[in-house]
């Protein structure tokens, strides 16, 4: 199964950024709140290295860990000093940080077998045993909204089509995506199926709590970027 092949890797990079641009936004503010001006920050579903090169920027070490081949060469070309580790991030090991981070719903997807509510419960105790003294971890997962989202956009060279449809009674989200991007003479076509895992934000609030975090409910990445319907963000901090 095709995740994030070249071209919607490509559209994605060129037209969908200000997720992972507003969330490191975020980040970085609550890392300076918290008196934390260093250290290593993970990313998982590092995407195209957006976040990635502001928290380089912002003078933090940066490991970043993502499923799609042709989203590490973007991610390599745009944040040079970052390293960057092709595999899933429900078992991707998570060194000694200052943060864990990850945005755009990455934690929802369900290319892993593993993801669903234990295989987060599990990753929640990763991130704690690896968090320093009062680290944050950050995130944003879809919950169920009972929406069915179809829709298009267009950008330089590229035309994405997308149509989702929920499945309410087992959480779980179908969303097909339909890429033409230009080539030579005319338009390539692209498709791709992505299933998405629905999470309920009551119970991921207590599964962090069980974890060992003070947790924060957000109501979107910086003031300019509200989440929609069907997402839930968190800003969890290690409890000591």
């Amino acid at each position: 199964m095709t995740f994030y092949g070249r071209d919607l890797a490509h559209v994605h990079d060129d037209g969908y950024g200000d997720v992972a641009a507003a969330g490191a936004a975020t980040l970085l503010e609550a890392l300076r709140d918290a008196g934390i001006d260093g250290g290593l920050v993970v990313e998982l579903g590092a995407g195209s290295g957006v976040a990635a090169r502001a928290f380089a920027e912002a003078g933090f070490d940066v490991l970043g860990v993502e499923l799609s081949e042709d989203f590490v060469a973007l991610a390599r070309e745009r944040a040079p000093s970052a390293r960057f580790v092709q595999g899933s991030l429900w078992d991707a090991e998570l060194p000694e940080c200052a943060a864990v981070a990850s945005f755009g719903e990455c934690l929802s997807y369900a290319t892993d077998p593993r993801a669903g509510r234990a295989g987060l419960a599990r990753l929640f105790e990763r991130a704690r045993a690896a968090l320093r003294p009062g680290g944050l971890l950050i995130f944003d997962v879809m919950t169920p909204s009972g929406a069915r989202d179809v829709g298009w956009r267009e950008g330089p060279g590229w035309i994405v089509c997308f149509a989702a449809t929920e499945d309410t009674e087992r959480r779980t989200l179908e969303r097909r995506i339909v890429v033409f991007r230009e080539a030579g003479d005319g338009y390539r076509r692209t498709d791709e199926v992505h299933r998405v895992v629905l999470y309920e934000p009551e119970e991921v609030g207590a599964d962090l709590t069980a974890a060992g975090f003070e947790v924060r409910r957000l109501d979107g990445y910086g003031p300019g970027l509200p989440f929609r319907a069907g997402v839930a963000g968190f800003l969890a901090r290690k409890a000591a």
